[in-house]
């Protein structure tokens, strides 16, 4: 057994978890660290709601940070925290930092790099960042909405995704999970995730629905996941694929053609004459992410198109101009 794992069993969990999911340290951990296979050089990592993630101290052993930072801001949980952080040497201890500033809030991170606290060096965006990572437990009420979150710095390349492709790890409900794996009907969510990263579901408990055969199995009373987020460098259209993706997604079991006309007006008449008859007659929802491009595309050449935040373009141009 590793050594946090024993430092674990002497300590007794908060009686109040603030509607978060226990993720334990125990045999399944070193499997999953293991499917991972992450290659890191004294990384450092940034743990969001790491109160009640044992896996944390998993990640911890196997990559050795040179730099650990534990944000928790609910206060019996960065409690418990201080507890485990006590029972290692002064060198253990002084790889971690435990942050009592809140995850959800963006001026968090701000603050932390402001203090010199959050330190990556900006790296090219042709590889995934080599030294940076960041984890996270989000299985609590608010979580679905922080990923979110994080999915559109993917777009946008900021906060924390400004210093390059970074990893994201994120133990997740598994309706949440659901929502983001490029194997199921998509919503928003899920084209999203698609289009700016590779979303892969790597753990999954007993009791999920959420059914991958590669994937590590592991026992758990509830239904949560672990998925692994590995941004693309990819070019797009940002803004016209945000106006299509969530006009589009409103009417998910809708056929295409009957979706579009909420693109603005006279959209029927123009989409059906640039968009092919195969994929106007698709459901919203059964579209793939190519089918959908063809269509983000069609909306950035289209001249009448409602100004929405979107600069008119020369239409000869190519999609990734």
């Amino acid at each position: 057994m590793s050594r946090f794992a024993n430092i674990l069993k002497t300590l007794s969990l908060p009686k109040h978890l603030y509607g978060y999911s226990v993720i334990g340290l125990n045999e399944s951990s070193s499997k999953i660290v293991s499917k991972l296979n992450l290659n890191y050089q004294n990384p450092l990592i940034v743990d969001l709601y790491s109160g009640v993630n044992g896996f944390a101290f998993a990640l911890h052993e196997h990559l050795k940070p040179r730099k650990h930072i534990l944000m928790e801001d609910h206060a019996k949980s960065n409690e418990y925290l201080s507890q485990v952080l006590e029972k290692l040497t002064p060198e253990e201890r002084d790889k971690f930092v435990l942050s009592k500033l809140s995850s959800f809030n963006w001026s968090a991170y701000t603050q932390l790099e402001g203090e010199g606290i959050i330190d990556p060096d900006f790296v090219s965006r042709n590889q995934i960042h080599p030294s940076f990572l960041i984890h996270g437990n989000l299985c609590y009420p608010r979580g679905e909405a922080l990923l979110m979150q994080f999915y559109t710095c993917l777009q946008d390349r900021n906060w924390l995704q400004k210093y390059g492709r970074v990893r994201m790890l994120f133990w997740t409900t598994d309706d949440t999970a659901a929502k983001v794996i490029p194997k199921l009907k998509k919503k928003r969510m899920g084209f999203i995730a698609e289009k700016f990263s590779t979303t892969k579901l790597i753990a999954m408990s007993d009791k999920s629905k959420t059914k991958d055969d590669d994937a590590v199995l592991f026992e758990h009373p509830e239904p949560l996941c672990l998925i692994q987020v590995e941004p693309k460098n990819v070019e797009t259209r940002v803004a016209e694929f945000n106006i299509v993706s969530k006009k589009l997604c409103n009417f998910g079991n809708s056929p295409v053609r009957n979706a579009i006309s909420t693109l603005g007006a006279g959209a029927p008449a123009y989409f059906g004459e640039t968009v092919p008859e195969r994929i106007l007659d698709n459901k919203v929802i059964d579209l793939t992410l190519e089918e959908l491009d063809v269509i983000v595309e069609a909306y950035w050449r289209w001249p009448f198109k409602p100004m929405e935040g979107v600069q008119y373009m020369d239409s000869s141009a190519s999609f990734y101009d």
